[in-house]
């Protein structure tokens, strides 16, 4: 009877809407009946009473149930986009909440300019490294005459390359942060090459004129060939390391501070939604719809399944939300749940919430835990009661943030996918929509950008597009 219930109602959904609707309302309401049945019954008593009920009603029973779940199903489905644009970050900007839309944005913002500029920072040092290497590959030529050598002042030479060297040996065996490192590497650099028309060296590596100079300037060619290295080695580093932070602005952030959103997910999927604009002056959202009549049938379908699992998430999320307070609350006041959770799970919580980086649910595991060891030095009476119930609440407002939080970063990895995937669509098939739409395709990037952008304004706004 179960299974026929079960096989009948799942028929109204395909696979997609199956995971990412039906099944979180299905677990989510049977928790909730149970919560809600067992706790004035008991397991047994339950059980019992079940098998006392007829066939007639125990299918009625589990009819009205499906039929509700059902239901509760295709509300959430129809309202899956407005969940999705709740946890990106759309939110009231004016009124009472127009607060936490600032607040989070700003938050955002922060992190933005930091990443911006520490990406600044590195292109300055790696264009003052490159004008270190063209300096050291612009020495006096052969065809530079060399400058007069005052044989006089030998001792005085001597003293003063020493003390170069010195200073030189000193910073290769010395570590500093980057842009100290390159600051250095470059005033280093120009007090090493002054010494070539100092010394009358008509060449890089020509031989000094004076005989005891030749160590001094063997070792002088020996740390520039040294500090050269060091150039292609910090220039190595500072390109992998804008790398990474071109890679985290390019799918973490919009392009521009303007577009940030309160949201990491919002800013995730804003990323994704002004490159086409970015790359080829096309609003993706306008086009979106009509781009996805011309997909292959291949690149539909995996589309659709990332699409899918960032529902998923998003409805896991919001279910926690939505079931998670309420029923925490009614545990609390009927079960007792405080044996469930003894001083080392809540520590456990505690180290779990650390590592996952959420603050509230770090903060209530250590309230919790607290609570925990300060009720052990309390007789049984009203204070040891209220600090148990303050402390199962505490620490089920843990596990309910960290099953939110964990939930929303798998939607946030998700959405990094599908991110890409929305990229990869404007890459490949635009100039499929073109050719439905009956245009002609473009000779060149600008006139491609021309054309997306008189399409857009004549979809948009009704705007007579150039006939040229």
């Amino acid at each position: 009877m179960f299974s026929t219930i079960m096989e009948k109602t799942t028929a109204l959904f395909d696979r997609r809407a199956l995971l990412s609707a039906f099944f979180p309302s299905l677990v989510f309401w049977l928790l909730t009946v149970a919560l809600v049945i067992i706790p004035f019954q008991g397991w047994d008593t339950t059980l019992n009473r079940w098998d006392s009920f007829s066939g007639t009603l125990q299918f009625l029973l589990l009819l009205a149930f499906f039929a509700w779940v059902t239901f509760w199903a295709l509300l959430t489905i129809h309202f899956q986009i407005l969940l999705v644009r709740l946890f990106e970050g759309y939110w009231p900007t004016r009124g009472p909440l127009a607060w936490l839309f600032l607040w989070r944005r700003n938050a955002w913002r922060k992190r933005w300019d930091k990443l911006d500029k520490a990406d600044r920072d590195l292109e300055a040092s790696e264009q003052s490294l490159l004008q270190e290497q063209d300096a050291y590959a612009a020495l006096p030529g052969k065809a530079q005459s060399a400058s007069p050598l005052n044989t006089s002042s030998h001792s005085h030479l001597v003293t003063e390359l020493e003390a170069l060297f010195s200073r030189i040996q000193k910073y290769l065996g010395t570590r500093h942060s980057l842009t100290y490192l390159v600051k250095d590497l470059c005033s280093l650099g120009e007090d090493l090459r002054a010494w070539w028309p100092r010394l009358g060296l008509i060449d890089k590596d020509a031989e000094p004129i004076l005989p005891e100079l030749e160590p001094y300037v063997k070792q002088l060619k020996t740390y520039r060939d040294r500090l050269v290295e060091l150039i292609h080695q910090q220039l190595e580093e500072l390109a992998t390391q804008r790398l990474y932070l071109a890679r985290d602005l390019l799918l973490y952030y919009p392009p521009e501070r303007q577009d940030i959103m309160p949201m990491q997910l919002g800013n995730v999927l804003k990323a994704a939604e002004l490159y086409p604009l970015k790359r080829y002056g096309l609003d993706a959202v306008l086009l979106w719809p009509r781009l996805e009549e011309v997909f292959p049938e291949r690149f539909h379908d995996a589309f659709r399944d990332l699409e899918a699992g960032l529902f998923s998430m998003i409805t896991l999320c919001a279910s926690l939300i939505l079931f998670g307070a309420p029923l925490a609350l009614w545990t609390v006041q009927t079960m007792h749940v405080a044996s469930f959770f003894p001083w080392w799970v809540i520590f456990a919580l505690v180290c779990v919430a650390w590592l996952c980086r959420c603050p509230f649910a770090a903060l209530c595991a250590l309230l919790a835990l607290c609570l925990n060891i300060g009720s052990l030095y309390l007789t049984a009476g009203f204070w040891s009661l209220a600090l148990e119930r303050l402390q199962e609440s505490l620490t089920l407002a843990t596990l309910i943030t960290l099953l939110v939080w964990i939930s929303y970063q798998n939607a946030i990895q998700i959405a990094l996918s599908y991110g890409e995937k929305i990229k990869t669509a404007f890459d490949l098939y635009r100039w499929d929509l073109l050719t439905v739409l009956h245009l002609k395709l473009p000779r060149d990037l600008e006139e491609e950008k021309r054309i997306w952008t008189e399409l857009c304004l004549m979809l948009y706004r009704e705007y007579t597009p150039d006939p040229r």
